[in-house]
C-alpha cells in the first residue's frame, strides 16, 4: 500500500513537470514525456499505447502535436493530472493486474470499462451506480462510461464522482443537459471527461461552456452505418471540431451493432488516425475498448447495461441477456456474460 502511494506521488510529480514543459516547448515536451513513459512503462497496455503514440508523433508535422498542445493549454491542470492518473495508472496498471489475477482465479473475463445507459423509466439510480462502482473496483475496474439520456439530471450523479476520485468517468451527454449549473458542478470534478453529442448547431456552444471552465471534453457521434462515419471523417464535422477545443471525436455504435459494421468502422477510424487531415483524434468506442481489453486480458470483452438488459460484446459479436446488474451481483453477472 505504501509503495503504491509512493509510485502515485512520483507519477504526479513527473506529470506536473511534463505539462510545464509541453506548455513552454510543445514538440520537445511531448516527445520527452513519451520517451520517458516508454522507459518507465511496466504494463502491456502502457507499452502498447506508448508505442502507438510514438508512431503517430514520428512526423514533425503531425497535427497531433497541435492537438496535445491545445488540450494542455485549455484544460485544468488538476483535471489532466487526476483523470490521466486514474486512467493510465489506476485502470491500465493497478486495475489491469487485478483483472488478470481475478480472471485466472474465477475463469471468466472481466472488462476494463463498464458502460451504463441512464435515463428513462428503466434507468439506473444513483444508488445503483454506487453499488456498481463499489463492486467493480474490487475487481480492478476503474473506468465507467455513463450515457445520459435527455431526461436524466446530471446533478444527481455528482456525489458518485466525488465519492470515487480514483475512478475515471466518461460522461456522454446531450448539449441540452449542459446548463450553467451542471457545467459548474462538472468543473468541480477532476476525474471526468465529458463527451458532447454532435448535434448540429448545438454542440459548439456546449463545447465553449466546458472550455471556459477548463473541463476535459470531446465530441461523440452515434452511428448506425459505416457510411455515416466515412462522411463525418471526410466532411465538415472534423473541420468544425478543429476550430474548437474538443479535439477527440468518439464514434459510438448501438450495443447490438452487427460485426460487419464494426469491422468497417474500425478500418475507417484507423486509416484516419494514421493520416489525419486535421488535429483530431478519431476513436471508435467499440473496437478501441476491445483492443485495450485484449492487451490487458489476452481476450476481448465489453459490457453495457441498458433498459434492464445486459449487452455482452466480444470479437464474435454481441449477446443480449435478460440480466440486470441491479438484481444480480456483478461477479455472477460477469461469469454469465464472459465464461472461459
Amino acid at each position: 500500500m505504501e509503495r503504491t502511494a509512493l509510485n502515485r506521488t512520483l507519477i504526479e510529480a513527473v506529470v506536473s513537470r511534463s505539462l510545464n514543459e509541453i506548455e513552454s516547448d510543445p514538440q520537445r515536451g511531448i516527445r520527452k514525456i513519451v520517451d520517458l513513459g516508454s522507459h518507465l512503462a511496466i504494463g502491456r497496455s502502457q507499452r502498447r499505447f506508448l508505442t502507438t503514440l510514438r508512431q503517430l508523433l514520428s512526423n514533425d508535422a503531425s497535427p497531433y502535436y497541435a492537438l496535445i498542445e491545445q488540450v494542455v493549454r485549455t484544460t485544468r491542470r488538476s483535471s489532466l493530472k487526476l483523470f490521466g492518473i486514474d486512467l493510465g495508472y489506476n485502470s491500465w496498471t493497478l486495475g489491469a493486474a487485478s483483472i488478470r489475477l481475478r480472471e485466472l482465479r474465477h475463469r471468466h473475463n472481466i472488462p476494463w470499462i463498464v458502460s451504463c445507459l441512464l435515463g428513462g423509466a428503466d434507468g439506473a439510480s444513483s444508488r445503483d451506480l454506487f453499488s456498481l462502482v463499489e463492486q467493480g473496483r474490487t475487481m480492478g475496474i476503474y473506468c465507467y462510461r455513463l450515457v445520459f439520456e435527455t431526461d436524466k439530471d446530471l446533478s444527481s450523479c455528482m456525489e458518485l464522482f466525488h465519492r470515487f476520485p480514483d475512478c475515471a468517468f466518461f460522461l456522454f451527454v446531450s448539449s441540452e443537459l449542459l446548463n450553467d449549473t451542471t457545467v459548474e458542478q462538472i468543473a468541480e470534478c477532476d476525474n471526468l471527461m465529458i463527451f458532447v453529442k454532435a448535434e448540429p448547431e448545438r454542440w459548439p456552444h456546449a463545447a465553449e461552456q466546458l472550455s471556459n471552465h477548463g473541463t476535459l471534453h470531446a465530441l461523440y457521434l452515434p452511428y448506425s452505418a459505416a457510411d455515416e462515419v466515412e462522411q463525418a471523417l471526410a466532411g465538415e464535422l472534423c473541420e468544425e471540431l478543429a476550430e474548437h477545443t474538443g479535439c477527440v471525436l468518439c464514434l459510438t455504435a448501438p450495443p447490438d451493432a452487427p460485426l460487419q459494421t464494426d469491422q468497417a468502422v474500425r478500418t475507417l477510424v484507423r486509416s484516419y488516425r494514421n493520416s489525419p487531415s486535421a488535429p483530431i483524434l478519431a476513436v471508435d468506442y467499440t473496437s478501441d475498448c476491445l483492443a485495450v481489453d485484449e492487451i490487458i486480458s489476452g481476450d476481448c470483452s465489453l459490457l453495457m447495461f441498458a433498459g434492464g438488459k445486459t449487452f455482452c460484446r466480444t470479437m464474435q459479436g454481441t449477446r443480449i441477456l435478460d440480466l440486470d446488474f441491479r438484481s444480480l451481483p456483478l461477479n455472477r453477472l460477469l461469469a454469465e456474460c464472459f465464461p472461459r
